[in-house]
């Protein structure tokens, strides 16, 4: 890990993605943070028996953080983003970032629209790398609302792979061996070598 925060083209770029993602098909992006918040609690054994008390409580929380990015999802997640790579950098280094950087800010990047329509979005694979490895020193890394928000991110990533390379139609199951390929290969023909 390096003695620097990812840059906030990079965290951007993975709060763009996420909030176009997770608002798609039907869902909302709201939706999606507080299935992060869901496990997140859920890693902290912050769920009880009661489902109606536990629904609460994660809206709630929910709220909060779209409360803090006034209402909007991506700024939130931005802001998530952040303030979990600020912990590893302290984790890690004992520095808190100061004011002699530049200011982050949380916007969406029209090019990660355009990622999208092209299908290009394994580019969006090294950002999100690269802000893992930035962001998992702190201790708490693998129960923080952003490693959620990572796991959500490498799943649409996933999913965008499978509908680009099979057209979305699960073609793994048809693939065969082509005809031309090398033919068995004996154990004794091996010895013999």
């Amino acid at each position: 890990m390096s003695a620097f925060l990812s840059s906030a083209d990079c965290l951007n770029a993975l709060a763009t993605y996420w909030e176009r993602k997770a608002s798609h098909r039907g869902g909302s992006a709201e939706e999606a943070l507080m299935r992060a918040v869901m496990n997140h609690r859920l890693a902290y054994g912050k769920r009880s028996d009661d489902y109606a008390a536990d629904l609460a409580a994660d809206r709630e929380a929910t709220e909060r953080l779209l409360k803090c990015a006034n209402g909007l999802p991506l700024r939130s997640v931005f802001q998530i983003l952040l303030l979990a790579n600020e912990a590893s950098l302290e984790a890690k280094y004992g520095d808190t970032p100061g004011d002699n950087g530049p200011k982050y800010v949380g916007r969406s990047l029209p090019i990660v629209d355009r990622w999208i329509m092209q299908r290009e979005t394994g580019k969006l694979v090294g950002l999100l790398n690269g802000y893992t490895y930035q962001s998992e020193e702190s201790d708490d890394w693998e129960k923080s609302i952003a490693y959620f928000i990572c796991q959500q991110i490498r799943d649409y990533l996933l999913r965008d792979f499978d509908a680009r390379d099979n057209g979305g139609e699960g073609l793994w199951a048809s693939w065969s061996a082509p005809a031309e390929g090398p033919g068995p290969v004996r154990l004794s023909t091996l010895a013999k070598s």
